[in-house]
């Protein structure tokens, strides 16, 4: 009976210690790059525009530990993204510009047109379709995305994307590609050489693309009829290039089939700036986006999050149980402090616009706006409950005041006195600006006091100069005249 329990115990024992280094692996092989990746790898570039991406081909490890990654699209006027499908979930916003665009749902039916705006949030379900057309032609249109790769047999945080159309001008070949000409002229009943015509012969024009390309952004003057127009005009055959009075005609019938679309709400579209801050006080706002105002999302298993700072104010360090982030700074400039389970400092970064950072899920975060200029910044998480799952370390909610002051004192060896002041002080929940000191106060008076002074020194010397050209002018007049 000895034996056995001596076994018992020492399988718990290693089970514990398998446990604690799991723990390790996972928590404390982080490092500073890590938390911000850097530069994005190049998915595709081309004269229309560029795609770039976050975790499909990084080594970022708390994006491939939950399977998770992030794009950016930016497309030049008048072009278009030529439609598509993805085997991830993907949750997009608008960052600039507006386009128009269209979404198959996974039974390949249309659900209407829609206008993307600034602002916008869309959900993209694994195996919809979409094409997106910037018919602005003076402005650029952006996107930022979020990516969650279904379960396929492949590494983790790889996605792909299958091109419908615009193959071979886009550097990749379409899906049709994959099925010989004489099959598909007996599935479509047509001949063979419409069949060639409709795989998208390249454009008179060629669009550079780097070799690893992937299905980019195509300029609309360069497209061949059957690699673009068709998808919007069927019965269209022949090759032409699309210039102003095409985007105008172009403009026409999709503001129409927008107007006529029997899906304009069916849950696809998220506008975040209209929607109501969940966290707001002097220096800024939070509002987060999941499932109780985005139904969709709860399929996707994704979240959005956009932050605004004044400049000095502070989201109070907090940590997520729930939900890895990944933020993308639009405006301002950011310090992004995490930290590590073993108290070390995982980064301290200053960041600005068109940078990111990645937050793994448990870890404590701070994101303070520094610089003259507001903070912006959009981002998302990778569940679908944002909500009321946020443990704030300091402030009005803080963590630490659920723990009796008795276990804080013989934890922190301080007095009834300090865990007060420590714990009171910050009467915010979510976001802080501190005040300034009456050092600090008197330093800026000074410092403005100083640039009167040397103001009014500069005015003083104009004026002397003024003066003396006027009083020598006189001068040399009152000798003309006695000459």
């Amino acid at each position: 009976m000895a034996s056995t329990r001596l076994t018992f115990e020492h399988v718990l024992l290693a089970c514990s210690l398998l446990v604690c280094l799991v723990s390790v692996v996972a928590y404390h092989g982080y490092t500073s790059g890590d938390f911000v990746p850097g530069q994005p790898s190049e998915y595709m570039k081309s004269d229309g525009g560029f795609e770039s991406n976050w975790g499909s081909d990084t080594d970022t490890k708390p994006l491939i530990d939950e399977d998770f990654g992030t794009w950016i699209l930016v497309m030049e006027p008048s072009t278009l993204r030529p439609p598509h499908f993805v085997d991830a979930h993907m949750l997009m916003a608008v960052l600039q510009g507006t386009a128009r665009a269209g979404i198959l749902n996974d039974k390949g039916e249309e659900t209407g047109v829609r206008s993307f705006r600034r602002g916008d949030v869309i959900a993209l379900p694994a195996g919809h379709a979409v094409w997106i057309l910037n018919n602005d032609t003076q402005q650029k249109f952006s996107m930022l995305g979020g990516v969650r790769p279904v379960t396929v047999p492949r590494e983790p945080s790889k996605w792909e994307a299958f091109p419908l159309v615009a193959g071979e001008v886009s550097g990749k070949k379409s899906i049709l590609h994959g099925f010989t000409k004489d099959v598909l002229a007996e599935a479509f009943n047509v001949d063979e050489g419409l069949v060639e015509d409709v795989r998208s012969k390249a454009p008179e024009t060629s669009v550079s693309v780097s070799a690893s390309a992937s299905d980019p952004v195509l300029r609309l003057d360069k497209l061949s009829a059957a690699s673009c127009w068709e998808m919007v005009k069927p019965a269209r055959a022949r090759t032409i290039k699309l210039g102003a009075a095409e985007l105008l005609a172009m403009e026409h019938e999709l503001s129409l089939r927008e107007q006529q679309s029997p899906h304009k709400d069916d849950g696809y579209i998220y506008n975040i700036d209209k929607a109501d801050p969940d966290y707001e006080a002097e220096g800024g706002q939070v509002t987060l986006l999941d499932s109780k105002d985005f139904p969709i999302l709860k399929n996707l298993t994704l979240g959005a999050v956009k932050t605004s700072l004044k400049p000095g104010a502070m989201v109070l360090p907090h940590y997520d149980p729930t939900s890895s982030l990944l933020g993308f700074i639009t405006a301002g400039r950011a310090r992004i402090q995490v930290a590590q389970p073993d108290g070390s400092t995982g980064t301290d970064e200053e960041l600005g616009p068109g940078e990111v950072f990645v937050v793994p899920r448990f870890f404590p975060l701070v994101q303070k706006s520094v610089g003259d200029h507001n903070l912006e910044w959009i981002g998302f998480t990778t569940t679908a409950c944002s909500r009321m799952k946020t443990v704030f370390l300091a402030g009005k909610k803080s963590v630490y005041k659920s723990v009796p002051n008795t276990i804080l004192a013989a934890a922190t060896d301080l007095d009834k006195t300090k865990i007060k002041q420590w714990l009171e002080n910050q009467p915010e929940e979510c976001i802080a600006q501190r005040e300034k000191s009456d050092g600090e106060e008197l330093g800026e008076v000074e410092i403005v006091i100083e640039e009167i002074v040397d103001g009014l020194g500069r005015v003083k010397g104009a004026v002397i100069e003024i003066l003396e050209e006027v009083y020598s002018g006189g001068a040399e007049s009152e000798e003309s005249q006695e000459v």
